[in-house]
């Protein structure tokens, strides 16, 4: 940047995150062709997981299952190089750790039933935009082309995994805080504006995902979907970046939890540098704070994750709603990477309301 004032946050989002725009990414035209979209606003929702949870399709099972599929426990978590910070006021520190990918120490902050917001003076905040490339045609896996491995398009979308759940529920981006805990709302984080991409996917890209409901036959055996069901088959982008330049010397970030109490952290980059990182994470500790190769085994696939966002859409709760299986090892459940992704709205709309989410 030209502006020796001015330097890039960067918002990066992994786990179990609902990205909310104003209007789609992307969508389908009248001849089911790939569009791109044209939003201009984003919210993102952390739905609050954390506490374990049985998989749906144990739920409906009229068998006893021995070894049940579930969703671990997830932190919804803020990360900050305490380097950044240069003033707070009322902001808790629930921990530090060592980042296992770059060695710099990183604070921890528990989000507990937070909105989250960015302020920088008087400046006007860049408008929305995201790499917008689609695959021609359409291919299951990036590849090694930096712009398409950047494209938002491996984001995982309910408009192409449960259309009825494409649409979010319009009453959670205006709730406030002291009604999170009943709507199942680990943080709300309004992105004022900047530039969104993919920025890691699950297992480098090279695994194509399908996603499809699942059900207990006889005896409790798991039944898979028929191919006609299956749908997504592509990759999982499973870390969002979103790039905003900032104009000014520093960024307020404000939190407000449900109890009304507000804080800050007043952030600048350190000298020499241009950038600040806001990482947040709606995933499980260990995967945040340990080295991948020391990582406990992941549960048993099917992934029960992604269901977690399923209570924020504006659709009934007919289930078994979609799962993310693994192209290559659907056959049966085992110990394999988890994708752990986000998941993209079409926006949202006042609607019937979803029943409330349970963490």
């Amino acid at each position: 940047m030209s502006d020796d004032k001015g330097f890039t946050l960067r918002l990066l989002f992994e786990g179990i995150c609902a990205f909310v725009p104003d209007q789609p990414f992307f969508y389908r035209d009248g001849q089911g062709k790939p569009q791109v979209g044209k939003p201009s606003s984003l919210a993102v929702l952390l739905p609050d997981a954390r506490i374990a949870g049985i998989a749906d399709w144990e739920t409906q099972a009229p068998w006893s299952v021995e070894k049940p599929c579930y969703r671990a426990s997830h932190v919804p978590l803020l990360s900050l190089n305490p380097g950044n910070v240069a003033g707070s006021s009322g902001m808790l520190v629930h921990g530090f750790f060592n980042d296992p990918r770059t060695g710099e120490m990183r604070v921890l902050h528990v989000l507990d039933n937070e909105a989250l917001t960015f302020e920088s003076g008087t400046a006007q905040w860049p408008r929305l935009s995201f790499e917008s490339t689609i695959p021609d045609p359409e291919k299951p896996l990036p590849g090694d082309c930096p712009q398409l491995r950047r494209s938002l398009w491996w984001l995982p979308r309910l408009s192409e995994i449960s259309p009825p759940h494409e649409w979010c529920d319009a009453g959670l981006l205006t709730a406030s805080p002291k009604q999170f805990p009943d709507l199942g709302v680990a943080c709300r984080i309004d992105v004022p504006g900047g530039h969104l991409s993919t920025a890691a996917f699950n297992k480098d890209g090279t695994e194509s995902w399908e996603y499809g409901p699942l059900t207990r036959g006889a005896g409790g055996k798991l039944q898979y979907p028929p191919d006609e069901l299956r749908v997504w088959r592509k990759a999982i982008g499973n870390e969002i970046l979103c790039e905003i330049e900032i104009p000014d010397t520093e960024v307020v970030l404000n939190l407000e939890d449900d109890n009304g109490n507000k804080a800050s952290a007043t952030l600048r980059p350190g000298a020499g540098r241009k950038v600040v990182e806001v990482r947040i994470a709606n995933a499980e500790l260990d995967a945040v704070v340990l080295r991948p190769e020391s990582l406990p085994a992941a549960t048993p696939l099917p992934d029960a994750d992604f269901q977690a966002f399923y209570p924020f859409a504006t659709a009934s709760e007919t289930k078994p709603w979609p799962a993310p299986l693994s192209s290559s090892s659907s056959i049966q459940p085992g110990i394999h990477e988890k994708p752990c992704s986000g998941s993209a709205f079409s926006g949202s709309r006042v609607g019937p309301a979803a029943k409330q989410a349970t963490p």
